[in-house]
């Protein structure tokens, strides 16, 4: 390229970008402007425009007009989002995360087993009192296990079930 062709091509460096349109909207946009801006008075642009003061002022009342409703603001492409897809959007991350607490909670058990680390007591709460080990309900002692427990503690030397079953109970209680 020669430099009188860069010369011809040269880019606009700043402002607004020229709006298209045709030759007499351009000129009767550019005479309202310059009456907005003062440069001429209201009669010396309906007299540039070859028309009546009135008909000037109708001009002029529809060019801001659409200067107006073209400055409003524009609904956004795509996807809007309503309350009913955000909430959506929030309870599947409510979801999510859940899952991804348990897993972590889950890990950190796993580590505290692998290190030796001794746990704290489960938190009272949702069921806590009734839980046992493993996060099971605890089974309810029977009238039957209550019954032996007593029978166990009233006579620590004597064999209360036929067939042995609570000797070694009775024993270990008696050495000790």
């Amino acid at each position: 390229m020669s430099k009188s062709d860069s010369n011809t091509k040269r880019k606009r460096r700043g402002g607004p970008k020229t709006p298209e349109g045709s030759a007499q909207a351009r000129r009767t946009s550019a005479v309202i402007l310059e009456v907005l801006a003062g440069v001429m008075g209201p009669g010396e642009g309906a007299e540039v425009l070859g028309v009546s003061g009135a008909q000037y002022y109708k001009v002029e009342a529809r060019a801001l007009e659409g200067l107006v409703k073209a400055c409003e603001t524009r609904p956004r492409r795509g996807r809007t989002r309503t309350a009913e897809s955000a909430l959506s959007q929030l309870q599947k991350e409510h979801d999510r995360l859940g899952r991804e607490c348990t897993r972590l909670q889950s890990l950190v058990r796993v580590l505290q087993r692998a290190a030796g680390v001794k746990t704290k007591a489960p938190r009272a709460g949702k069921g806590g009192a009734r839980k046992g080990p493993g996060g099971h309900a605890k089974r309810k002692p029977t009238v039957r296990a209550l019954r032996l427990a007593r029978e166990l503690r009233d006579n620590p030397g004597q064999d209360p079930a036929p067939g042995g079953a609570a000797t070694g109970a009775a024993g270990a209680s008696t050495r000790e």
